[in-house]
């Protein structure tokens, strides 16, 4: 059976490459920033770090890992990662895109390491995203590129999915305490915590609507319009995040999966085309 990429599939993989670009670069950026808690001095200082790793003991891998993620050296790896992603995002060379992407990937492997704090489920899906696109970029074949595609989109969903699941179970998220505790402890904007109302059935209603929004996202594969109403909650659902906690790449990392479900939808629901989406 003959695969072919229809010009849907190619438009939305240039989008999943663009955004994830964009959200290397900026997460490179916003560890720059904070150059400083990663001296030895500094919160977040790599021989801590390191202590809590049994491999990282040993001598031969301890010389290996303080080649790279001891300071200043880590920092000189960050900001490859902030070039490479401008580079991805300029396209100076398209010829090179698995090689920068890959480079990229293994210094956001490295960084989960380095930061074992921030290994939540926005860096795993980074890290699927970023390892998909490599494999994207690295042939030419159709059939390698729609299954690199459906990978990306079915990640998605599932990750909602099973992430709805985990907070039906859990009884802070059925009672409705959860997000406005979480806002209070967040080191994000606290406005965000001001606006919340003290009724405690409406912050039930919001925390539920949260449980019932990621439970159904699968949903999204119906059609069109079914699948933008769920994107578009889904980009209001990490923006609040993202300014909850003030990390801006929060926004990026799901979101640039989008695309991928819309190239999905498209396959599911033959001879759709973009324009059909609005």
């Amino acid at each position: 059976m003959k695969v072919e990429l229809s010009p849907l599939d190619v438009q939305c993989a240039t989008w999943i490459f663009m955004i994830v670009a964009l959200g290397a670069a900026l997460a490179g950026c916003e560890l720059l920033y904070i150059w400083k808690e990663y001296g030895d001095q500094g919160l977040f200082s790599w021989p801590v770090v390191r202590s809590s790793y049994r491999f990282a003991l040993a001598s031969k891998m301890q010389t290996v890992l303080d080649a790279f993620l001891r300071y200043p050296q880590y920092l000189f790896l960050i900001g490859i990662q902030v070039v490479f992603a401008l580079a991805l995002l300029v396209n100076i060379f398209p010829r090179y895109r698995s090689y920068l992407l890959l480079v990229i990937l293994l210094i956001h492997l490295l960084s989960t390491l380095r930061n074992p704090q921030g290994s939540d489920g926005t860096d795993q899906m980074q890290t699927i995203l970023l390892a998909t696109l490599v494999c994207y970029y690295a042939t030419p074949d159709p059939i390698v590129k729609k299954a690199a595609v459906w990978f990306i989109a079915l990640q998605a969903i599932l990750a909602y999915f099973t992430s709805g699941i985990a907070k039906l179970l859990s009884k802070t998220w059925r009672e409705g305490t959860v997000l406005k505790n979480s806002l209070l402890l967040a080191p994000g904007n606290k406005r965000l915590y001001q606006w919340l109302p003290k009724n405690a059935r409406f912050n039930q209603f919001l925390c539920l609507s949260v449980v019932v929004f990621e439970c159904a996202f699968p949903l999204a594969l119906i059609g069109p319009k079914t699948c933008l109403a769920f994107l578009a909650g889904g980009v209001l659902l990490h923006l609040f995040n993202a300014a909850a906690l003030s990390l801006p790449r929060f926004l990026f990392t799901f979101v640039a999966a989008y695309p991928a479900i819309l190239a999905s939808v498209g396959d599911i629901h033959s001879g759709w085309t973009i324009n059909h989406f609005f």
